[in-house]
């Protein structure tokens, strides 16, 4: 597919929301809820989205990865609410 990566310039497009309104906002709340990889939870492997663990030098538990994915049901959902 062609695609056109040339801005808009001086003439912005013009951009027309339902009813004449104009805003629009959206609220987006992402809990992560522990279903990651993990050695302890009987897994090849641990989670390694945000940390540089892509390399498997040992075959233990990621304990800093595990807390992580753990904060959204112990403490952010209940802050949230």
């Amino acid at each position: 597919m062609k695609r056109n990566f040339i801005g808009y310039g001086k003439e912005k497009p013009k951009i027309l929301w339902p009813q004449e309104n104009k805003i629009a906002v959206s609220f987006v709340v992402n809990i992560e809820e522990g279903a990651e990889l993990s050695i302890s939870s009987g897994d090849s492997q641990n989670e390694h989205v945000y940390e540089n663990n892509k390399i498997k030098i040992l075959d233990i538990p990621d304990l800093c990865m595990e807390s992580h994915f753990e904060y959204g049901l112990r403490s952010g959902i209940w802050r949230i609410f």
